[in-house]
């Protein structure tokens, strides 16, 4: 029979049926890390996407914005932040910096 799966979170409803809706909604394991993103102003679509609209973003320039938001510390995450190819940018904590350096060494030693 045909059925309808939605799961929300934070004010976000999303089709469960949807690989990629479910990986927006940061339902991932990880430690819980408050830290700040910078990115450009074209940018600002997919941060909205991910982290709702009621968001501070402050802006550094015309065309940087810089965000200090919770997250939790994933490769999930980190592949979100990559997919913008270099665009966007962990500038705090130090610690999470770290594990995103980390995170793709991993990677590139396996490819």
């Amino acid at each position: 029979f045909d059925s309808d799966i939605y799961v929300e979170t934070d004010n976000r409803r999303m089709n469960a049926k949807s690989i990629m809706g479910m990986m927006t909604l940061g339902l991932d394991t990880g430690e819980e890390v408050t830290v700040t993103l910078r990115f450009p102003k074209e940018l600002c679509g997919p941060v909205f996407d991910k982290f709702g609209e009621k968001l501070s973003i402050k802006q550094l320039s015309d065309d940087l914005g810089e965000l200090t938001e919770t997250v939790r510390i994933s490769g999930t995450f980190f592949g979100w932040v990559d997919q913008f190819e270099g665009k966007m940018q962990i500038v705090a904590p130090e610690s999470v910096c770290r594990q995103h350096r980390e995170h793709l060494q991993k990677l590139r030693e396996r490819y």
